[in-house]
């Protein structure tokens, strides 16, 4: 079996001379391991660098070569293990080990042609795209892709957030439940779940469009802080400001409160990691709580919770009882 040259393949890919089949070899190999990402991070911006990076720019190969080599002599490219943190990559780090980047692509359907990566339940996983766009699949999630670098389309089920990467003159979208969400860069968050009548896009940053995949004329446009809302049975799509602070607890794992009282904590709690709490008391409802919790687990939230508000969880299987003398004089 020969060996594949995964720098020639880079270089050429940002020239812009990679065949189909090629980017989906590279794809896989920078999806397969955190290192490859920041390897490939590395080279793109030295690329850029060298080139004088232009949206609309085709570098010379042979050139963008010469470029991209001299560059390489003066910055090597850095290469960061998730299992050594330094300043520079530790936020990054930090993130990657939050989502449970284990990055691989897996062929689920021997009958698809494309890429189809799926995650189980209480998985997550970072995917990137041979555009290098950015996706985070969230548990029990599907998506699908057989790239086409003249029309980028990828069919999602279940949730995900894409961070795109802008291309001049080349919209991205995605099919999902029925919707059709057409952007040109940008960062949003979808979710269309099997046995929803309801499918969310929540627009983080750009501008996004929302609308049934058979009605594309009858979209609604999307601004940041704004939530669409696809009714899949009358086909209509509403817009909203998002209310939720917590959309992507799933991806960032931060929870924010604002002088939130504990009941309304509580329902947020029991949607987000499946469990029932209760109150000994029910006056232990009207306790607040202002801050930002970074957590995967709720045993540690309720803990966090409960020392700030002079109470304490007690748990039984999925059930927790929060009690305790609480916060006089809330």
């Amino acid at each position: 079996m020969s060996t594949i040259n995964y720098t020639d393949l880079i270089t050429r890919k940002l020239a812009g001379e990679l065949s189909a089949d090629e980017e989906k070899t590279l794809a896989s190999w920078i999806a397969a391991d955190p290192e490859h990402r920041e390897i490939y991070r590395q080279y793109e911006k030295l690329w850029q660098e060298a080139a004088g990076y232009d949206v609309d720019y085709r570098p010379d190969l042979t050139a963008g070569l010469e470029r991209f080599q001299a560059a390489m002599e003066k910055k090597p490219a850095k290469v960061v293990s998730i299992h050594r943190f330094n300043m520079a990559y530790k936020i990054a780090a930090i993130i990657i080990v939050l989502v449970g980047a284990f990055y691989t692509y897996t062929f689920l359907d021997p009958s698809y042609d494309g890429v189809e990566v799926a995650t189980l339940a209480g998985e997550t996983k970072m995917i990137l795209l041979p555009d290098s766009t950015e996706v985070w699949l969230n548990q029990k999630s599907t998506i699908r892709y057989d790239w086409d670098v003249a029309a980028r389309r990828v069919i999602l089920a279940g949730e995900a957030f894409f961070d795109v990467r802008k291309v001049a003159g080349k919209k991205f979208q995605i099919e999902a439940a029925g919707s059709l969400t057409t952007v040109w860069g940008t960062s949003f968050n979808v979710k269309a779940r099997d046995g929803s009548d309801l499918v969310e896009v929540t627009v983080v940053s750009g501008k996004v469009s929302l609308a049934h995949k058979d009605q594309a004329g009858l979209q609604q446009f999307l601004l940041p802080g704004d939530k669409g809302t696809l009714d899949r049975t009358s086909r209509t799509v509403s817009k909203t400001r998002n209310r939720n602070r917590n959309f992507l607890f799933w991806k960032n794992h931060k929870l924010i409160f604002d002088n939130d009282k504990l009941t309304a904590i509580i329902e947020e709690l029991e949607r987000l990691f499946d469990v029932e709490i209760q109150l000994k008391d029910p006056e232990l409802g009207n306790c607040r709580f202002i801050g930002t919790i970074e957590s995967v687990a709720v045993d540690e939230v309720l803990e966090i919770l409960g020392t700030h508000m002079n109470i304490k969880s007690v748990r039984n299987g999925r059930q927790y009882v929060f009690e305790g003398e609480g916060c006089t004089g809330s």
